[in-house]
């Protein structure tokens, strides 16, 4: 009876995971959806035209003497314009789609580097869809990093190419079980002395051109790779802290490569005219540290329900999902492996906000502020995770399917926060339909103009995105110029 009783509350506890992943999943869709009527604003058209009269390869080049630093951003716009025009649009889909699809990937890799098994890849799924879900709901300005093209971009595209550099690197490091487990792993999990060189020439690679996406996210990856190797010196042994080592110098010393390209790129020089470096450089650390502290602390004080409703769905997971014979942690190991995240957590932000302060000692804008906001929401996550483990050796939880029960009851609850959140995508969709609307009237315009064989353009100024330039009535205006080439026309104005 009692064996049955564990196994029904098994099935009910796997139900409301599937569950879970359907909610979260719609409440992406719905962003997805608002995402629809994202249309060509501020940058997009400097990319675009770049692409569109110079080609990728050359594109690069001209960007990077002429215009900008972020020379990767012009491969992923070329793919982006090989779909035409209306491609633009499914763009947040795409980067949504592939955000979930890499956390799968880094989660399911790392539970076979510690030798995890799970009771189902339902539990991945719905962890990997609850932390997209709030990194946009929460997002600092969720308009220039989820429906801007550029700015999804440079700061939120980078984040899953960083979790498919992870998993690759977790893939290539199966010994790293014993340094948690304290076991000696089989000669079978060793890693084979001839992939390890091609795996972190990959994973190298991988970081060189992510970095090439923002300085911010240069920043923070850096920072990771180089925590990385610190936490290896303290708790790796023998060949393990060599192989590990060895697997992380090539990202570190990608990502470095890619930052010091940035740094010599001509076109600083423009930049640096608006916001000058500090006098003394020592003087970004105080900065940065102190920008790091209020974001977080305002972050979690001014959304305090939704990451409270996040933390209590990673609690559970970590409850529910790992089988019995998963490892456990004392509770002065759970309680280091909390204050660790947290410090980490820390440190990432710090990291990010550090290009920001180069510039000026500036607080960075909001969408500068989202691989800040991923660091925090991954930190949360990995301290209530080590919570979870203590308490799983405390509480005799996997004998006792009552405590499951109550716990899977307080998941389906917290499951349910989409539906309490839908009127934010919501108001999304209807801000950003109204502008898509003035948009698509103002291009069939522009087209019916240039038609009849007219180059030099003059259109009505319309509202057509909040919080990013657009076209004006000055034709020599930088974003006109762009919109110009863009449309391949002479010169462009927006009356009033």
């Amino acid at each position: 009876m009692q064996h049955k009783f564990a196994t029904l509350t098994d099935r009910l506890t796997s139900m409301v995971a599937l569950f879970g992943m359907a909610v979260f999943g719609v409440g992406l869709a719905f962003f997805a959806a608002a995402g629809t009527y994202s249309r060509y604003w501020a940058d997009d058209y400097c990319y675009s035209a770049v692409v569109k009269m110079a080609g990728v390869l050359r594109g690069v080049v001209e960007w990077y003497k002429y215009s900008g630093n972020r020379v990767s951003t012009v491969f992923v716009v070329g793919f982006s314009e090989l779909f035409g025009q209306k491609a633009i649009q499914f763009v947040p889909l795409a980067v949504l789609l592939l955000w979930v699809g890499a956390w799968v990937f880094f989660l399911v890799r790392l539970t076979h580097l510690l030798g995890w098994k799970t009771a189902g890849l339902n539990w991945i799924g719905l962890l990997a869809v609850v932390v997209v879900y709030f990194a946009v709901l929460l997002a600092p300005d969720r308009l220039q990093t989820i429906y801007w093209r550029m700015g999804t971009f440079h700061y939120t595209l980078p984040l899953p190419l960083l979790l498919i550099n992870l998993g690759l690197l977790a893939g290539g490091w199966r010994p790293m079980a014993s340094v948690i487990t304290g076991t000696t792993p089989p000669r079978s999990a060793r890693p084979l002395a001839r992939r390890w060189v091609w795996l972190a020439a990959l994973c190298g690679l991988f970081s060189f051109f992510a970095a090439g996406l923002s300085e911010t996210f240069a920043g923070m990856q850096t920072g990771l790779w180089l925590a990385g190797l610190a936490a290896v010196v303290l708790f790796a042994r023998g060949p393990q802290r060599l192989h590990a080592a060895r697997l992380l110098v090539l990202p570190l010393l990608g990502s470095l490569a890619m930052m010091g390209l940035m740094a010599l790129a001509p076109a600083n020089a423009f930049r640096q005219e608006v916001m000058p470096p500090p006098a003394y450089l020592w003087q970004i650390v105080p900065v940065s540290l102190l920008y790091a502290w209020d974001f977080i602390f305002y972050f979690v004080r001014g959304q305090l329900t939704p990451v409270l409703v996040y933390g209590l769905i990673v609690l559970s997971i970590g409850l529910l999902a790992l089988n019995a014979d998963a490892p456990q942690l004392s509770l002065h190991g759970a309680l280091a492996g909390a204050l660790l995240s947290l410090a980490g957590m820390y440190g990432l932000v710090v990291c990010s906000f550090a290009p920001s302060a180069y510039a000026n000692l500036q607080y960075p804008a909001g969408r500068a502020q989202m691989p800040a906001c991923i660091a925090l929401l991954a930190g949360l996550a990995a301290a209530a995770f080590f919570i979870a483990m203590a308490l799983r050796k405390g509480i005799p939880f996997q004998t006792k399917s009552w405590l499951k029960i109550v716990v899977t009851l307080l998941l389906l609850a917290a499951c349910l926060y989409p539906l309490r959140a839908a009127a934010i995508p919501r108001k999304d969709i209807q801000q950003l339909s109204v502008r898509a609307i003035h948009w698509d009237a103002r291009n069939l315009e522009i087209q019916k103009t240039l038609a009849a064989g007219q180059i030099d353009l003059r259109v009505a100024q319309t509202d057509v995105v909040q919080g990013l330039e657009d076209i004006g009535p000055d034709a020599n205006y930088w974003l006109n110029r762009c919109a110009a080439d863009y449309y391949s026309a002479h010169s462009i104005i927006a009356n009033p």
